[in-house]
């Protein structure tokens, strides 16, 4: 509770328009990441691909809320502080919302690129092929 406490003091006594800036500016950042992620990925990605594709989505668009939204002028530990809500908000949004409704990969599935799509499926079957 002293936590929360602590937060809400440091709001009131924060800049309104600044906060709502930085909020808009993490909202709309981590509201469009997973889309773009979805646009950005393919099917043929293994989970770890996918995982650092979102990743990357995630913190580059971070970063730019950061300095759209002027976010260094609170310091180091602000921005990192944003740049990981957008993150938050991203995944929260995929878990809750793409994944759920298979929204995510009719995305993914729409923009899939079918050479790539080729050669991952024939390499696959080839070290399938091989170890049998």
């Amino acid at each position: 509770m002293m936590i929360i406490n602590e937060v809400i003091a440091a709001v009131a006594a924060a800049d309104e328009q600044t906060i709502s800036a930085v909020a808009i500016g993490t909202g709309i950042a981590g509201l469009i990441s997973p889309l773009l992620t979805a646009l950005l990925n393919q099917p043929a990605f293994t989970s770890q691909t996918r995982l650092m594709v979102a990743t990357g989505v995630s913190v580059v668009l971070g970063v730019l809320a950061v300095f759209v939204t002027g976010g260094f002028e609170g310091g180091i530990a602000a921005a990192g502080a944003q740049i990981l809500a957008v993150v938050g908000v991203s995944q929260t949004l995929y878990a809750l919302i793409l994944k759920p409704t298979g929204l995510g990969d009719a995305i993914t599935n729409v923009v899939t690129i079918p050479a790539l799509e080729a050669r991952v499926v024939a390499k696959r079957e080839a070290g399938a092929g091989s170890t049998g």
